[in-house]
């Protein structure tokens, strides 16, 4: 119910994609399989490759040079691992331990931010996953404003990605925080223009793209009257109803449907308050 007492329905991503929310850390995308790293979009050898040239498969003509750039190629590799699940761990005690006092909840906040800056997928992932759990554990925006701009950027930047595993963390990180923040939250990530990248996604066939990108839109209809006249005015009302009409998978549906639902209640009732303040007066 929003400040008005207007019935919205506020949606969590309930599925088995929310449940297990590092599922989409895993999907079916070649970034994720085959143990290949991306260190900050350099070196993107597989684990394989890098051990036998450590262990000394290397053209002997080399010499030196090459017995030094295997050497190299290790420390790479044994830097990404170690940052892959430094950062794994980090979104895990998220997961689990939600009551951190001020000062540890600010040194997670700022170490995930630092993270959000590389370009490894893996990296990447855990650390949306990350700040998502935040915000669904505490129930609250625990982002302060002064960092959530250049969070949003950042997320957007994600979303816009063409990794699937980089898109589907960037939105299930910005759900959260359009799930639980403030109206000014909500006007800042529409300044943003993520709702024109929520409507390149609507018409993609991947399921999760579509998902999230409704589980968004849904949340930011249950939300005030400029906010739903921003999802109209941005023409995000008739793919949805595309969505509703002709997807397959009825969770996905349910999740469009909602995000309309919200639309039509919220400014019907605000109407309806209007003509009640009229009669009154």
């Amino acid at each position: 119910m929003d400040s008005d007492g207007a019935q919205i329905h506020i949606s969590n991503g309930d599925d088995e994609q929310t449940q297990q929310n590092n599922q989409f850390m895993y999907g079916e995308d070649e970034e994720t399989h085959g143990g290949g790293y991306d260190f900050d979009g350099g070196d993107n050898r597989r684990r394989d490759d890098i051990t036998q040239h450590s262990e000394g498969h290397v053209d002997s003509s080399a010499g030196l040079r090459g017995t030094k750039s295997a050497f190299v190629a290790v420390a790479i590799y044994s830097f990404c691992d170690l940052l892959y699940n430094g950062t794994k761990t980090l979104a895990l005690a998220c997961q689990i331990y939600l009551d951190f006092s001020p000062d540890e909840l600010e040194l997670i906040l700022r170490a995930l931010m630092k993270l959000l800056k590389y370009e490894n997928s893996h990296v990447l992932a855990y650390a949306c996953s990350g700040i998502s759990y935040l915000c669904d554990g505490k129930q609250k925006m625990v982002v302060e404003e002064q960092q959530l701009g250049t969070l949003i950027d950042r997320l957007i930047e994600l979303i816009n990605s063409e990794s699937r595993v980089k898109t589907i963390a960037g939105l299930r990180a910005l759900g959260s925080i359009v799930r639980w923040g403030s109206d000014s939250n909500i006007e800042l990530i529409i300044e943003r223009d993520i709702l024109l990248s929520l409507e390149c996604l609507l018409g993609e066939d991947d399921k999760y793209y579509v998902k999230n990108a409704c589980w968004i839109i849904s949340n930011i209809t249950a939300r005030n009257e400029n906010h739903i006249k921003a999802v109209i005015d941005s023409g995000l009302i008739e793919p949805l109803v595309d969505v509703v009409e002709s997807y397959d998978l009825l969770d996905v549906k349910r999740e469009a449907a909602r995000a309309i639902s919200n639309a039509i209640y919220g400014l019907l009732y605000k109407e309806q308050m209007k003509t009640s303040g009229k009669r009154q007066s």
